[in-house]
């Protein structure tokens, strides 16, 4: 019984992990608008909030200054990738 327990939250973690992934595939395949607007629009609002917590001190900036640097980066390395929909997949 404990082995079929391992396995369950193995095939889990590897479900888990791999979601992202799929999830950037099937947006890249299916070619939503929706989402490559959306993602595109997070991108933008991303790097307008990293600039107003840049200089900001205190416990909640401690921990959003490192989110909003992470969403502006991903944006900004993505941002010469050609096709839209490729571009919000990898996003």
């Amino acid at each position: 019984m404990n082995g079929q327990i391992n396995n369950q939250a193995y095939y889990f973690q590897i479900l888990f992990l791999s979601f992202p992934v799929l999830l950037g595939i099937i947006v890249a395949l299916a070619k939503p608008l929706v989402i490559v607007n959306w993602t595109d629009r997070l991108g933008q609002w991303g790097t307008t909030k990293r600039t107003n917590y840049s200089g900001r001190k205190g416990f909640l900036s401690y921990f959003l200054r490192p989110f909003f640097w992470g969403l502006s980066k991903i944006d900004q390395w993505t941002r010469n990738i050609k096709s839209e929909f490729t571009r919000s997949g990898v996003r």
